[in-house]
């Protein structure tokens, strides 16, 4: 298995690749959220389209956001 970091900005916890962020950042993400991300996620990994990649690129950013805005 892979492992990252976490990415959300500063954060230093090492992850599996296939995760997008650790797990006391992810259960800060709304639950809509969160299927939105699975949603977009599952869609790039279908089809690697231009739209898949702005659906999925789009998704994340708002998710790491909204981190970062709880954990001011």
């Amino acid at each position: 298995m892979s492992f990252t970091t976490c990415r959300v900005p500063g954060c230093v916890e090492r992850i599996p690749t296939d995760k997008l962020m650790c797990y006391a950042h992810w259960k800060q993400v709304p639950k809509p959220l969160q299927k939105r991300i699975y949603s977009t996620w599952a869609m790039l990994r279908q089809a690697h389209s231009s739209r898949a990649v702005a659906a999925y690129t789009s998704t994340r950013d708002e998710a790491i956001a909204v981190v970062l805005e709880v954990t001011r």
